[in-house]
């Protein structure tokens, strides 16, 4: 199953990552408190601008693991922090 990331921005792009990613991410990183401790589900997280800058910064912060986003962490690394960045909030489902 995977996560989908809607911007609330129109400017920003929409993705999707397999579950396992995201909730490495929500895991290893500050993000799960930022966001209020969601559970480790397929539940929708609503988050406003200033979450989304703080999602941000702890990506930046944070250190992936080998093998974390496929063969590229750096990549998805970057992904996560320019969505964080350009998304104006966002919801996942």
């Amino acid at each position: 199953m995977t996560i989908e990331f809607n911007p609330s921005s129109k400017l920003c792009f929409c993705f999707s990552v397999p579950n396992a990613t995201w909730f490495h991410l929500l895991k290893t990183s500050t993000i799960k408190e930022i966001l209020n401790n969601p559970p480790l589900t397929n539940d929708p997280i609503y988050a406003t601008k200033k979450q989304a800058i703080k999602c941000a910064e702890a990506v930046k912060n944070w250190q992936p693991t080998e093998f974390w986003f496929g063969s590229d962490s750096e990549k998805g690394k970057q992904m996560f922090i320019e969505f964080f960045e350009r998304c104006n909030g966002f919801e996942t489902y």
